[in-house]
């Protein structure tokens, strides 16, 4: 545990020193004068959002050389700090008194709590977090060794920042999979708490915060901190791209430092998680909607602005497209509907195709086919999985009384802001709004990427800031009352910190025992013993029944179904490992054992996965997934079978073969020449 301490530590400071650190005199020039949540949370977004567009546009414009990319980083740091200090220089500087509106220290507790719950897992486990946790380690080694992802669609910019720590301190990769999610995690809470005490209030920010960081019914969306995904870079630009948003609607000129923030945010967002920028788009457009039937004084000004605000993030989310090839572009429209199961969609699609060769029936048969080859394009079916409802709740009857609730209470937030001109309501209830619509029927969202659930518990948070702080306002006035509400807080962090949010391994039940073999065996003798739990632990002693000189391999069964993009044995060994890997996937019909080489094969038993371990929401969101998930598990766990018939076969007189139970779901077999030993 100390040593995983220490990795924890060294990668969270990692983090601060190239994410936020060089970025904060540029944020204190813009918000000089503003308390400190907003200037860490405006320098966390430029570092972030900065290297995250010039690793997108790096990845395709040099696509080598990535630790150069540095200097394209340094150069737009030079240029936001000359610009800044121009800006400061010109504009007169209000200095506030720190005592008229001090911090709360509740704050600084309720972030300590934030990363304390989301480290405890991956401190007490070997294994990533969620399912395609390795595919994103993966695509960090991508950018290390080459500065491009091996998957051209995916937007790099998020494996960017995360590949930072390695290239300018040579931090282990894995590493940064293991322990940075606390770092965006954080961040999230960061941001909740500045949007709400800037544009709601004080009390409501530190409820909002600390629901979104300790409250055991968000369990959810702490989960979203545990490991590292793109999607968690995304979330928590969300409440800073809100906050920053409303801030660049009013015409004050203490805001006019929030616009270009904005900008940067978008594009961060644009070459991370270009989903959740289409989401966000949807918000801003519903509200400059709703300000036009409301409030129509300044609208097309504002909407003008907001719309050149935007642009340079399409542009780059543009560029990017038009970079990955019109083959993969076309694949990627097929997948994105792969799991489209549902009757609602298929509904949708024939009664559009009717429609459409109705209306062509009697012109030329030329024109019949160009309907026919509308109809069956993967973009054309893409827009309509888009538009199309999916289901109609969750299957659940109380989850979907909540999901109604939810969607009734952010609906009474929306009037209010109407009816108060209050943009901040607008926008928190508009959010939450269409989030609950989303998440409810799957509207406005594709089949095989149905995440705005996630979101949806961001503006709950938010919501529930607002109202406990209408509660609390009312019943202040009584130690009583402000005892009790402190008492309750604290019971609940301590909930969270005796039941922090997991990730169950879904690969393999064994990931825990695997990895740690896997990275043992890898390191050879130079193996760090200080990770061993015990004198006697047994993945720590297997190096001591390897013979002396002989080349290590390690045998492993594919975890994954598709390509090597997330494969487990590959991506999680030490950089300089002294032993090979060999992937058994069955395609092969080949040899595993040669001659001159030592190898430690790991068979992991087969488990049953209950609906609870398989996420339960998300199980009731995108059922074809889930089963066409467990359905692939069971395929690869039949290769180990292959891989034991291959040891059954070998001569005893040739090789020799230990059996080693590592624990009770993984077991190791030690083949070894016999003229070895």
């Amino acid at each position: 545990m100390a040593a995983d301490l220490i990795h924890l530590g060294i990668v969270t400071s990692s983090l601060i020193l190239l994410v936020v650190v060089p970025f904060l005199p540029v944020s204190y020039l813009l918000f000089c004068g503003q308390q400190w949540p907003k200037i860490v949370l405006s320098a966390m977004v430029i570092g972030a959002s900065l290297q995250a567009s010039a690793g997108l546009l790096w990845s395709h414009l040099v696509v080598r050389w990535p630790l150069y990319e540095l200097a394209a980083l340094g150069s737009g740091w030079l240029l936001l700090m000359l610009w800044s200090m121009r800006r400061a220089a010109h504009q007169r500087i209000v200095v506030y008194d720190p005592d008229s509106e001090p911090v709360q220290p509740a704050l600084i507790l309720i972030l300590c709590a934030a990363f304390a719950i989301r480290s405890i897992h991956p401190l007490e486990v070997a294994y990533l977090g969620q399912s395609d946790a390795y595919t994103h380690l993966n695509y960090i080694h991508n950018v290390i060794a080459s500065g491009y992802l091996i998957n051209p669609v995916y937007p790099p910019g998020y494996h960017w920042i995360m590949a930072l720590p390695s290239l300018v301190f040579s931090i282990d990769p894995y590493l940064i999979a293991r322990f940075g999610g606390a770092f965006f995690g954080t961040g999230l809470v960061l941001g909740v708490y500045v949007l709400l005490d800037q544009c709601v209030s004080r009390s409501s920010a530190i409820f909002a915060s600390f629901c979104a960081a300790a409250f055991p019914g968000m369990t959810l969306l702490m989960k979203t901190g545990v490991g590292v995904f793109a999607n968690q870079f995304g979330l928590f630009l969300l409440p800073a791209i809100a906050l920053f948003y409303i801030l660049s609607l009013t015409d004050s000129k203490r805001n006019a430092s929030d616009r270009p923030l904005l900008l940067i945010a978008l594009c961060g967002m644009a070459a991370a998680v270009p989903m959740m920028l289409l989401h966000v788009l949807l918000v801003i457009g519903l509200e400059r909607l709703a300000m036009l039937v409301r409030y129509r004084r300044k609208w097309l000004v504002k909407t003008t602005r907001t719309g050149l605000l935007i642009l340079p993030a399409l542009c780059l989310f543009a560029y990017h497209l038009s970079q990955v090839g019109a083959g993969n572009r076309y694949g990627t429209a097929e997948i994105m509907t792969g799991y489209g199961e549902s009757a609602a969609e298929a509904a949708v699609v024939k009664k559009v195709a009717e429609r459409i060769e109705r209306q062509v029936v009697a012109h030329a048969p030329q024109q019949k086919k160009r309907v026919e080859l509308i109809s069956s394009s993967p973009y054309f079916k893409l827009v309509l999985d888009y538009l199309s409802l999916k289901r109609r709740g969750f299957g659940n009857f109380k989850l979907d009384v909540l999901g109604a609730a939810l969607a009734g209470l952010f609906l009474v937030l929306l009037i209010a802001g109407m009816l108060r001109r209050t943009s901040a309501f607008m926008v928190i209830g508009i959010w939450g709004l269409l989030t609950s619509v989303q998440a409810g029927t799957g509207l406005f969202q594709f089949s095989s990427y149905q995440r705005e659930g996630w979101s949806l518990l961001v503006a709950t948070c938010c919501l529930s800031g607002i109202v406990a702080a209408s509660v609390y306002d009312f019943g202040q006035r009584s130690l009583m009352f402000r005892i009790g509400v402190a008492g309750l807080m604290t019971a609940c962090t301590i909930w969270s910190l005796m039941h922090p949010p997991i990730h169950f391994p879904i690969r393999s039940s064994a990931e825990h025992e695997l990895i740690r073999v896997l990275r043992f065996i890898g390191a050879g003798s130079a193996g760090d013993r200080s990770t061993c739990g015990s004198a006697d632990d047994v993945v720590c002693s297997l190096q001591e029944h390897l013979a002396e000189g002989l080349d290590t391999v390690l045998v492993t069964r594919r975890f994954v179904g598709w390509g090597n993009q997330g494969e487990i044995a590959k991506n999680v060994l030490p950089p300089d490992t002294v032993a090979e890997i060999l992937i058994v996937d069955g395609k092969k019909d080949t040899e595993i054992f040669q001659p001159g080489r030592q190898y430690v094969v790991l068979i992991d038993e087969l488990t049953d996965l209950s609906g609870r371990h398989m996420l339960g929401a998300f199980a009731m969101v995108t059922p074809s997934m889930v089963r066409e998930t467990l359905k692939s598990r069971e395929r690869l766990f039949r290769l180990n079978g292959l891989i034991l018939q291959q040891i059954d076969r070998l001569s005893a007189s040739r090789w020799q073969v230990e059996r080693i139970i590592v624990s009770e779901n993984l077991t190791a077999y030690l083949v070894i020449p016999a003229d070895a030993t």
